[in-house]
């Protein structure tokens, strides 16, 4: 990934670049706005600052901007052939339309060009952004019953 890249897409010019501690704050507030409910229904420790600092990995975030402001981003870790897709998260504003269909499929080409023969993520089973990923092709291949959570996975097309 270069540092900075601009996109346009729906006809919103957006720039893409690589996050750092800075951003912790847009990070923290935009995950907890779409998954904190989530969270806390979902798992016993509920939604936890302390956890989330604790897994901020700047390194592997990507943050997404309209207009020089931050509308989102995206955590990709790579694992040897595979790209684990940690969150990919929009303000609601940005949500309606085809923008995060869009956006998502430019990140998968993204871990496809890097190598990623596979890309996977896990997800709530409550959670409607399975839809999308349904959408993009990507299967259930295990639940996690104590976490409601389950794992999908997507073979990348060379």
């Amino acid at each position: 990934m270069v540092e900075n890249e601009a996109l346009d897409m729906e006809n919103i010019h957006l720039n893409l670049r690589r996050a750092d501690y800075r951003d912790i704050g847009f990070t923290y507030e935009l995950m907890h706005c779409c998954l904190g409910s989530y969270f806390r229904r979902n798992t016993q420790e509920g939604w936890s600052r302390q956890k989330f600092r604790e897994g901020y990995c700047p390194e592997r975030i990507i943050i997404i901007e309209h207009e020089g402001m931050p509308i989102g981003f995206i955590d990709v870790e790579y694992r040897e052939n595979e790209a684990f897709f940690h969150n990919f998260e929009l303000a609601e504003d940005y949500r309606k339309g085809f923008l995060g269909i869009k956006l998502a499929k430019h990140f998968l080409e993204r871990a496809r060009l890097n190598g990623a023969e596979r890309a996977s993520a896990k997800v709530f089973t409550n959670n409607r952004c399975l839809i999308l990923f349904r959408r993009l092709g990507f299967e259930i291949t295990n639940m996690i019953e104590e976490e409601n959570t389950f794992v999908i996975s997507k073979v990348l097309e060379s």
